[in-house]
C-alpha cells in the first residue's frame, strides 16, 4: 500500500468519525469504550491529541495515572486524553477537525525514504510506519467510537483493509512465536461479514512463521470468525473467553491463537 492510500484511509476514518460525533448527544459522549477508563469523548480526545503532538505540542506529565493506565506509552497517552477531559465535546472536535487540516498536507508531502524521526512517546518511525499507524489507529479509534454508541458502519472502508494487512502481517509471528506452533503446523485464519478473506500461515522447519502463497490442502487448525470479532481480538478490545469462533482440528493449537492475538498496546 502506498503512502498516499494509508493518509487517504486516515483521512476517510477520521472524516467518518467526525460525521458520527456531529449526531452524538450529551449522554453519548459519556459512554465507556471498550477500552478500559475511556470513555467515548477520550477516545475522540485522543485521536486530537496525538494530531497536536504530531503538530509539535509535548504533554504536560500527571501527578498520577489511573488504575487503567500501564507502562510508558500508555501513560504518555492518557495525558492527551486528561488535559481535554474539561473541555466540551465540541471543543474537541473542532481540534480534531483542525487538527486533520493542518496534518493532511505535512502527511502528504511525506516521502517514503525519509528518515526516522521522532513522532509520539519519543518513539521514531519512518514516513511508512507512522502513516500506517496513523491510518490503523484512526479505523480503530472510529469503530470503538461506533461499537460504544451503537452506530455500526465503515467496516469495509480503506481503515479496514489496513487493519487487515496489519493482522496478516503479524499472524505467523503470533502464530510460531506466540501460540507456540511447531514445525510443519498451521493454521487457516477465515474472516466473514463485512471484510471477508481467507489467509494460511504455516511453521517451517527452523521455526519461523510464514504466510502461505497457496491455499493449504488441510491446516492442522481452522478458525472461523466474523471480521468485528477479528478487529476486537486484534485490538485487545474484547477478552478472548468470549469470542465466539468456530474452530476445527487442532482445537488446543487454535485457541493458543486467539487467546494470544492481541497485538496493540
Amino acid at each position: 500500500m502506498t503512502l498516499q492510500r494509508y493518509v487517504d484511509s486516515f483521512e476517510q476514518s477520521v472524516r467518518s468519525l467526525l460525521s458520527v460525533a456531529g449526531d452524538l448527544d450529551p449522554a453519548d459522549w459519556q459512554r465507556p469504550t471498550e477500552l478500559p477508563g475511556w470513555s467515548v469523548q477520550d477516545v475522540v480526545a485522543h485521536l486530537a491529541a496525538v494530531e497536536h503532538e504530531l503538530l509539535g505540542e509535548t504533554p504536560a506529565a500527571l501527578p498520577s495515572y489511573g488504575a487503567h493506565v500501564r507502562g510508558d506509552f500508555g501513560q504518555h497517552m492518557e495525558r492527551g486524553v486528561a488535559a481535554r477531559r474539561s473541555m466540551p465535546p465540541a471543543a474537541i472536535v473542532a481540534e480534531l477537525r483542525d487538527c486533520l487540516e493542518q496534518r493532511l498536507p505535512v502527511m502528504r508531502a511525506m516521502r517514503a525514504d525519509e528518515p526516522p524521526t521522532r513522532v509520539v512517546a519519543d518513539m521514531h518511525w519512518d514516513a511508512t510506519e507512522l502513516l500506517r499507524n496513523r491510518a490503523f489507529d484512526a479505523w480503530m479509534h472510529e469503530q470503538d467510537v461506533r461499537r460504544a454508541v451503537g452506530r455500526p458502519g465503515n467496516l469495509d472502508a480503506p481503515g479496514a483493509l489496513v487493519t487487515r494487512d496489519t493482522l496478516l502481517a503479524v499472524l505467523p509471528v503470533l502464530f510460531a512465536r506466540r501460540a507456540h506452533a511447531q514445525p510443519g503446523q498451521s493454521v487457516r485464519l477465515e474472516s466473514t461479514g463485512a471484510l471477508a478473506f481467507t489467509a494460511d500461515a504455516v511453521v517451517s522447519d527452523d521455526g519461523r512463521g510464514a504466510l502461505s502463497r497457496v491455499p493449504l490442502n488441510e491446516p492442522t487448525a481452522y478458525v472461523r470468525a466474523d471480521w468485528v470479532t477479528w478487529v476486537r481480538l486484534l485490538g485487545g478490545r474484547l477478552p478472548p473467553g468470549d469470542a465466539v469462533v468456530e474452530i476445527v482440528g487442532d482445537r488446543e493449537l487454535a485457541q493458543r491463537l486467539v487467546d494470544r492475538l492481541s497485538f496493540t498496546p
